[in-house]
């Protein structure tokens, strides 16, 4: 079912424009379990536009260990530097090098003197272990220095190493960060990261994790970051998902602008991140329904929150409620966002088990799976990415090491491909809502 609606109606108030699209037409009349995927697009209403977007309140975590000598750190002090100048005044800035403990190389500030903090940039010399704990806690520290409520607030991590017995002290932080209002993007840069990490750190508050293979894609990526965050028609949403009861939700992912796992909170809570001003925040739930003996209609209530840049208060709050249709004389055709949205979905997922298994040891099971999303790959029109798996099914069955920037490849690849797809797909289900 799709349903569009413009909150709120109050013309005095700022709005919101959310629709919903559903796989409710699959649910049966039976007591055994079932999948629901709840699809919800937020974007701002049409022709509609901050006047003034909120200020940026960036704080750019920089590793500055023993491995980031030579152009990896040349890169992103490169990098860095293009964000204080795309700053305006009012925006505010901090820089914190780290590697087995922190320095803070710029403290919170508005960037008008563009020339010192670059000088300050090229004081940061590469040296020791990582230690990430310790560059984040000195990062909420400076960009908690601020108004909150009144700036786009994120931290940026930069990393080539995985961090060594803080993980949880950082997951942790991450947490407490999202729940005022801080977002937090992670990018890994070559191949002895971890990625798992890097995906939990973010997935608390919507923020982004990504792989950085070459230097030279460094200022790409915080460039992307930098221009997404500074064209924001809203931030720091979060959805709450007031469930009917026999109900739960399994999994939550962003799907635009970017995808993304989310993190779920035990009071049913995700946060989505931010709303940018020409593409919907896409956001799919994987809900478990049991109980449909009688295959009624049943609502599911939900609350939206966040920040519109240019509002007064800036903090926007609407319950929401989407009625789901089961079919009532046998099983309907999906939506087409919707199992474009779950095919896509199913690729990423199978990527992910086949990881999982190998480090588990099945290398038997795991060639097969290797082929079959190879074939997966070729029917999509991913013929990188499938040839990126076929290489890597050869060195397994020759009992070679896969490498790990093969893996990374593959899987932030997939992603690159799905968010690419699912833009389309998203927004030709959005024309249809019409």
């Amino acid at each position: 079912m799709i349903e569009t609606k413009l909150y709120s109606e109050d013309p005095n108030q700022k709005k919101l424009q959310v629709s919903f699209l559903d796989s409710g037409s699959q649910l049966q009349k039976v007591d055994s379990t079932q999948l629901l995927y709840l699809l919800t697009n937020i974007h701002s209403p049409e022709n509609v536009r901050p006047k003034d977007n909120m200020p940026l309140n960036i704080s750019l975590v920089i590793d500055k260990s023993t491995s980031m000598k030579g152009e990896r750190i040349n890169k992103v002090r490169a990098a860095a530097g293009y964000i204080i100048e795309k700053l305006s005044n009012n925006d505010h800035i901090s820089i914190i090098s780290f590697a087995d403990r922190a320095e803070v190389i710029v403290p919170s500030t508005q960037p008008t003197s563009p020339r010192d903090l670059l000088s300050r940039l090229n004081g940061i010399t590469p040296s020791g272990g990582t230690e990430i704990f310790q560059g984040l806690a000195a990062s909420y520290r400076e960009i908690a220095k601020v108004d909150l409520s009144q700036h786009v607030n994120h931290i940026i991590l930069l990393t080539d190493g995985q961090t060594y017995g803080d993980s949880k002290l950082c997951l942790e932080l991450a947490a407490k960060a999202a729940q005022i209002g801080i977002g937090i993007s992670g990018f890994g840069i070559g191949d002895e990261w971890n990625d798992k990490f890097l995906d939990d750190l973010a997935s608390f508050s919507g923020g982004e994790s990504g792989y950085i293979q070459e230097p030279e894609q460094i200022l790409h990526l915080l460039r992307q970051r930098i221009q997404s965050l500074g064209s924001l028609y809203a931030s720091n949403a979060k959805i709450q998902f007031n469930l009917p009861e026999n109900f739960g939700v399994r999994k939550v992912y962003k799907l635009t602008p970017f995808f993304q796992p989310l993190k779920l909170s035990d009071s049913n809570i995700v946060a989505a991140g931010a709303i940018e001003s020409r593409t919907p925040l896409g956001v799919l739930a994987e809900i478990e329904v049991s109980g449909l003996n009688d295959g009624a209609d049943f609502t599911i209530p939900m609350e939206l929150k966040a920040q519109i840049a240019d509002a007064d208060p800036p903090s926007f709050s609407i319950q929401l409620e989407h009625r789901v249709n089961p079919s009532e004389n046998g099983i309907k055709s999906m939506p087409p966002a919707i199992v474009q949205a779950v095919r896509m979905l199913n690729l990423y997922r199978m990527n992910e088990t086949i990881w999982q298994e190998m480090e588990e040891g099945d290398s038997g099971t795991v060639a097969k799976r290797m082929d079959l999303l190879t074939r997966r790959f070729e029917e999509a029109g991913f013929d990188q990415l499938a040839n990126q798996v076929r290489h890597s099914t050869r060195m397994l069955q020759a009992g070679d090491e896969i490498e790990t920037g093969n893996r990374l490849g593959i899987k932030y690849g997939t992603r690159m491909q799905l968010t690419s797809v699912l833009q389309s797909a998203l927004g030709q289900s959005e024309g249809e809502s019409e």
